[in-house]
């Protein structure tokens, strides 16, 4: 499938001046390397290739993203073209479920203007780790999770012992997606703020402050 992506800037537009405040201290968290296997290329001028079962998946996952948010469905166009593009210029990633969301929400937060989307391919390729074959990132981080929860949050981690909640059965939907489906969408924003600052562990931050909001209820 042979596509044309758009003229990218000379340099990219970062979105945030500073990090978040109110979110878990990081220091509790272990030290993870995210270390790419492969170099990703920004977008360049010119054809590209993907996979057309890419594109497929892409098209399909559109009309599912944010659904009860006419803003994203009226600038699905922009989306999709920096889903093929990122998918083009890191084929070992490609696309995965998720992505579109992540798209969707950096595009909206930023103002929906093309000069933005440099910025976007730069943030998916910090974490790219999340969405590779078999979920790399993911397996290490869940192990990380898992003790830091068990330190902190004791009885949280009991209960989920206790009622047969793994792991594996929350935070696949929290990562993947970066809390697009645990957080209302105006709070969104501040979420990703904080992990553009702070990388994959404040990932793990939020998952536990998440938590354990919900834990008191």
């Amino acid at each position: 499938l042979h596509l044309t992506p758009y003229q990218p800037p000379p340099q990219p537009t970062w979105w945030v001046a500073g990090p978040s405040t109110g979110m878990p201290p990081l220091e509790v968290l272990p030290e993870i390397s995210v270390q790419s296997q492969q170099q990703v290329d920004h977008p360049v001028p010119g054809a590209y290739e993907i996979r057309e079962e890419v594109a497929v998946q892409i098209q399909k996952d559109l009309p599912r993203t944010f659904v009860d948010n006419p803003d994203v469905a009226r600038h699905s166009e922009l989306i999709r073209q920096v889903l093929f593009e990122y998918a083009a210029s890191d084929p070992e990633v490609g696309y995965c479920q998720g992505m579109n969301f992540v798209v969707g929400l950096l595009l909206l937060v930023s103002g929906r203007r093309e000069e933005e989307t440099f910025w976007v391919h730069a943030l998916l390729v910090v974490l790219r780790e999340l969405w590779l074959p078999r979920f790399p990132l993911i397996d290490t981080g869940k192990s990380a999770f898992e003790v830091v929860l068990q330190n902190t949050q004791p009885d949280l981690f009991d209960h989920f012992e206790r009622v047969g909640i793994a792991t594996d059965m929350y935070v696949f939907d929290a990562w993947l997606t970066l809390f697009a489906r645990w957080l209302p969408f105006g709070m969104l924003s501040r979420a990703l703020e904080f992990v553009e600052w702070n990388g994959f562990p404040a990932v793990l931050a939020l998952t536990l402050a998440i938590l354990d909001s919900h834990s008191k209820e």
